[in-house]
Formats: structure tokens, C-alpha cells, sequence
């Protein structure tokens, strides 16, 4: 995460702009997230069960600069990034078109570890888009306080037992949405436990 942070410095990314996550459960998602707060960029969830309308509005109405996708999902939204202005890179987890880069090349490319950014609580961190179930997915944004602020009710959720030692986390949702990312993926990190990614 530290490595990617830096990539994403050399490619001009800052505190404040917009990183859009299109990746599922895997350690991908994960360094994304992680090298985005590292810098104070915000990282924005885009669910892979979206399809190219929507993306393209996820993608235009984030403002997104750099989009962390997969060849696999990716392959038929290629169109979409004509629409998409602001999107100056396009990261790809697999196998990459002409003017992409593979995610693992730039990790490659990497400057070196990037220094952590000074944020507030209420700067922003987190860019979670609806499900989309009444029109297109709105945007919610969530400052770096959510991680600190969801611990109390998430621990009595989990009957305290984020606190116990030797627990290993899965959740059958998405990275992109609330429920898995920030209700189980980050309070197992938080408190040292492992996560099992599982792709479907």
C-alpha cells in the first residue's frame, strides 16, 4: 500500500482527489483503500454488479483521476472512459489495453513508499455510492472519522469479540458497499485479525 501510495504521488494524484475502486474481494481493493488514505486522496467505491451507465455516472460524478479496475469487469465498460474527462489513469488488475497500466507494473514503477498525509477527521476519505435502487447511485461522503467513530457500536455488534485474539473475518458482501468494507473489513484490520477475500 505504501509502494502504490507512492505510485499514485508520481502520477500527480493529491489529497483531496478522487481514486475510484472497481475491484472485488481481493488484496487489490485492499492496497487501493489503503494507498488512497495514505495520501489523503478519497477513495470511491464503484460495485461490480454496475453496469456501463452507471459506471460512466459513478466515474463522471466522482470526478474520479484514476480508476482501479480488473480486466475481467472491465473489458466491456472500456468505452465508458471516453466520457469520463477527468479519468487520466486507468489501473488494471490482469491484463492491459493501450494507455493502461497493470497493477502490478505500477508497484513496479513506484518512486518509493509515500509519506502520510496530514488529514483532519472531517476531510474527506471515503466515497460510497448507492445501490441505485430509486435512479442512479448517489454519492455519500464520509470523512476519515468513520473508521474511529464506527468501532464503539461495530464492537457491541460483534459482542465485543473484535477485541478477542485468533479471529479470522469474511463477509459475503461486496468490498464496495458499507457493509463489507467498512463494517467488516477495516474493524478486523483495526483490531490485527485477518480478512478472507473471496472472489465469486
Amino acid at each position: 500500500a505504501a509502494r502504490f501510495a507512492g505510485w499514485l504521488r508520481d502520477q500527480g494524484i493529491r489529497a483531496g482527489d478522487v481514486v475510484a475502486i472497481h475491484t472485488g474481494q481481493r488484496i487489490e481493493t485492499a492496497v487501493a483503500h489503503l494507498a488512497s488514505h495514505r495520501i489523503g486522496a478519497v477513495a470511491a467505491t464503484i460495485s461490480q454488479l454496475y453496469g456501463a451507465d452507471v459506471v460512466r455516472h459513478v466515474l463522471t460524478d466522482s470526478g474520479a483521476k484514476l480508476l482501479v479496475t480488473q480486466d475481467s469487469v472491465w473489458a466491456p465498460l472500456r468505452t465508458v472512459r471516453a466520457a469520463c474527462p477527468a479519468l487520466a489513469h486507468v489501473v488494471i488488475v490482469g491484463d492491459a489495453d493501450a494507455g493502461e497500466i497493470r497493477f502490478d507494473d505500477a508497484l513496479a514503477a513506484s518512486s518509493g513508499p509515500a509519506p502520510y498525509a496530514r488529514t483532519r477527521a472531517k476531510d474527506p476519505a471515503l466515497l460510497v455510492y448507492t445501490s441505485g435502487s430509486t435512479g442512479l447511485p448517489k454519492g455519500v461522503t464520509h470523512g476519515h472519522s468513520i473508521f474511529h467513530a464506527n468501532k464503539t457500536s461495530l464492537g457491541l455488534f460483534f459482542n465485543l469479540e473484535l477485541w478477542e485474539e485468533g479471529l479470522v473475518f469474511w463477509t459475503p458482501a461486496d468490498w464496495a458497499w458499507i457493509g463489507g468494507l467498512v463494517d467488516v473489513v477495516y474493524p478486523a484490520w483495526m483490531h490485527g485479525h485477518p480478512v478472507v477475500a473471496s472472489q465469486h
